[in-house]
């Protein structure tokens, strides 16, 4: 999820290419030239421990970040460069979906030491400073119970979807669909014809008044075609200094707004007992 967030926010501030691999296999061109960074909340991810073995075998650059588990181990035993946090007082829930902001910090710093990415300490202080405890929003989880929420944004934000989204999985025990401008103007506009049950969607648009005029003439004109096929629009204004306050207010209002909408549902957000079973069973 941070890395998600990293290649959206910094897509014109990384100075070398970079891809996500979620998968257990690099990709054939990786070599002694390539760095990798396998990050695991748990240390404990079958394809993130999978990456590591495999690019430390073929002399890849690695990088770990994780919070312990085999990852850990594999870091200590091969004196890998990584970074080995302590999240009890940063998130004392021990869940990875409440540390984003753990793992996406700690993969800008390591890419703007290296100088892979434009980012000065300075610039990343004043992105979080004026951010403070989650408090749920309670508000906008009535707005989404009961109903499928379908997350948009664009350009800087769209990689704060991935994050939403899953918390709404994981936290409120609830189904979330997303997807990016300008892609869904392609396709999506179409399909929510048929079933019916598409009028149990509730499009949440993450908006900035940082993106281009295009993508907000964009959001506009989405917003008035979603509303004439029966569907509800949330507009969600995301405030901050920078664009990178901005993703991390994005990520804060997830997390608050999920809380509260487990709280609604009556479900425990802390409990992931089928994610605990599959985790079992493989």
């Amino acid at each position: 999820m941070g890395a998600e967030m990293l290649l959206a926010w910094g897509r014109d501030r990384l100075k070398v290419p970079t891809t996500i691999i979620s998968s257990g296999q690099l990709p054939a061109w990786a070599n002694k030239d390539t760095l990798v960074v396998v990050t695991s909340y748990s240390g404990t991810t079958i394809e993130a421990i999978a990456l590591a073995k495999e690019a430390h075998s073929r002399g890849c650059k690695l990088f770990i970040i994780t919070r312990g588990g085999e990852l850990s181990k594999i870091a200590r035993r091969h004196h890998v460069p990584s970074y080995i946090f302590d999240d009890m007082r940063t998130n004392p829930s021990g869940q990875p979906r409440m540390g984003v902001g753990i793992t996406f910090t700690a993969l800008l710093g390591a890419l703007s030491r290296l100088g892979f990415l434009a980012l000065t300490e300075k610039e990343l202080a004043q992105a979080i400073g004026r951010m403070g405890p989650i408090r749920p929003i309670t508000a906008l989880a009535r707005q989404l119970r009961n109903k499928i929420p379908l997350l948009v944004a664009a350009e800087h934000l769209s990689g704060n979807l991935v994050a939403f989204r899953n918390q709404v999985h994981e936290n409120a025990k609830q189904f979330a669909v997303l997807d990016t401008l300008p892609e869904l103007n392609h396709h999506l506009l179409e399909g929510l014809a048929h079933p019916k049950a598409t009028r149990e969607l509730v499009a949440v648009f993450l908006r900035s008044r940082r993106y281009s005029a295009s993508t907000k003439r964009r959001f506009d004109v989405t917003r008035d075609i979603i509303r004439k096929q029966g569907i509800a629009v949330i507009d969600l204004p995301i405030t901050g200094s920078s664009t990178l306050a901005e993703v991390f207010a994005c990520l804060q209002l997830g997390s608050a707004t999920t809380l509260a909408l487990a709280n609604l549902n009556g479900v425990d957000p802390a409990k992931i007992p089928w994610v605990d079973y599959l985790k079992k069973h493989i």
